[in-house]
């Protein structure tokens, strides 16, 4: 081998090195190539799917019938402390039941014909007769007033002891009864076997309010409370 010429050895090695290099580089760069594309490709998609729902929801969103009310027109302070907030809703809620308790006290009662307060009776009361038998015609139910009979004129009042009058034996001296209006106070109260009631003293023309009804066992007896006129 002559002096200055390579050694066909190292111009092997030389030439297969650059060959090397030179396809590294190639796909290298096709590498590059393809990744730039996916990544141009993904941002493409990204913008073109932020474009269409964006437009998306402005055509299809609903369109809202109401106005937003802001805290403003509503008066809540959003500054304020969660424990003022408690304390004014109860107080609101504290007035409005106030409030409501006044306006039911406001109503107006019932009135009914015939009321005892003392032992829960209130209600109407009918009219009644006395009977070809010469008895006197008492309801089923409820309490009947006879205020006359052979000229004579008072205010009897008639009823069973099962029903609106079931707490009748509650009642004391001195309870206040209101009848059509006018009060009365109890003078009287005793009960009698039904043989002994006196029906002409009952009877009898007096001021006095009377009441009758059953009493004893299996009711063989008469209850009769009398109140005067106050």
């Amino acid at each position: 081998m002559k002096t200055g010429e390579k050694p066909v050895r190292h111009v092997f090695i030389s030439d297969f090195h650059a060959g090397y290099l030179a396809k590294y580089q190639e796909k290298r760069n096709l590498h590059l190539e393809k990744r730039s594309s996916k990544i141009i490709y993904a941002s493409t998609v990204a913008i073109l799917s932020f474009a269409v729902g964006l437009f998306a929801g402005k055509t299809f969103a609903p369109i809202s019938t109401t106005n937003a009310v802001s805290s403003d027109e509503i008066n809540i302070d959003t500054s304020a402390k969660p424990e003022n907030s408690i304390k004014t809703a109860r107080a609101t809620l504290e007035k409005v039941t106030e409030q409501k308790i006044s306006e039911n006290a406001n109503i107006p009662r019932p009135s009914y014909n015939l009321e005892i307060p003392s032992v829960g009776i209130f209600t109407n009361i009918t009219t009644t007769y006395v009977n070809e038998n010469n008895d006197i015609v008492v309801p089923p139910s409820g309490i009947a007033v006879l205020n006359s009979y052979k000229g004579r004129y008072f205010n009897l009042l008639v009823g069973h002891r099962s029903g609106i009058l079931k707490n009748i034996g509650g009642i004391s001296y001195g309870d206040i009864i209101s009848y059509f209006g006018n009060t009365y106070r109890v003078s009287s109260i005793y009960q009698q076997t039904i043989n002994d009631v006196n029906m002409y003293s009952l009877t009898s023309n007096s001021p006095a309010l009377k009441l009758i009804t059953c009493a004893g066992p299996n009711n063989s007896e008469r209850l009769i409370v009398e109140a005067i006129p106050v």
